[in-house]
């Protein structure tokens, strides 16, 4: 599931860097050309390590975090990425890759609480993961509807549907299971 996103999110990112390319503030330009070129390389820690300093700098600007958001996504650090992107969404209500992405990262938290982070094939999660994991979707299913209040003629209106349809089988079979 991952693979097919992030070309998506990657592409998302290099638009939005280019929204930082007009400040007046040579140092935060710099900083952002050097992530934008970092990304483009694959070199996701170094252009996380820029975009924090970019929010230093100046942190209000919602499209340094998105795009702190897909660094951090990129190196599979979920948790870092969902504060980011919630910190751009704070800046950004109507941000609604920032609702798209992060409702990504919940995904892939949720599921790799319930896969067990590959740890073993026998693995059960706990009850307090299956909690977590749980909220994780919850939050999910939120952001995917958030992103199509935001983006109401979103292209991939029916593909989002899809998926808030799939997460919303996953909660009630869960629930289900539980009782």
């Amino acid at each position: 599931m991952k693979k097919s996103l992030i070309p998506i999110l990657f592409a998302a990112m290099l638009f939005l860097s280019g929204c930082n390319l007009n400040l007046s503030n040579l140092d935060v330009q710099k900083l952002n050309n050097a992530a934008a070129e970092y990304m483009k390389a694959g070199e996701f820690d170094k252009a996380a390590s820029r975009l924090e300093a970019i929010t230093e700098l100046n942190p209000d600007l919602p499209e340094t975090y998105y795009n702190l958001g897909i660094a951090y996504y990129q190196m599979e650090e979920y948790d870092k990425a969902v504060r980011a992107f919630s910190d751009a969404i704070i800046r950004k209500p109507i941000m609604a890759d920032a609702y798209y992405s992060r409702a990504i990262a919940h995904e892939d938290l949720a599921y790799s609480i319930l896969d067990g982070n590959g740890k073993d094939e026998n693995y059960k999660p706990t009850e307090e993961d299956s909690n977590l994991a749980t909220e994780y979707l919850q939050n999910a299913k939120a952001d995917f509807e958030n992103y199509l209040k935001c983006k109401k003629d979103a292209d991939d209106t029916q593909e989002v549907m899809e998926k808030i349809s799939q997460i919303e089988q996953k909660l009630n079979g869960d629930t289900q299971e539980a009782e």
